[in-house]
């Protein structure tokens, strides 16, 4: 599904947005909880390139792509949220 949204994103001229933390710890219950859940939070309200995600450690991801992960996302519009 996420997928989907950002190519709907890109296909308005849509290119930027805020990541936003759902505040339910992303994975949980999987290993790696703790580490995957705090690099969440402290993406919460980064903007980044619709195009390629946010980098997140080693990785570029989309808010809602890793198992688990609650996130999503606040696409920015052009003259209207900036």
């Amino acid at each position: 599904m996420v997928k989907i949204d950002v190519n709907r994103q890109i296909d308005l001229g849509l290119t930027k947005a805020k990541w936003r933390y759902s505040g339910v710890p992303c994975g949980r219950n999987k290993p790696g909880t703790k580490r995957l859940a705090s690099s969440h939070l402290n993406a919460d309200g980064k903007v980044y390139d619709i195009r390629k995600g946010l980098k997140i450690g080693t990785r570029y991801v989309y808010p809602g792509e890793d198992e688990g992960c609650m996130c999503h996302s606040q696409v920015i519009i052009p003259g209207f949220d900036d």
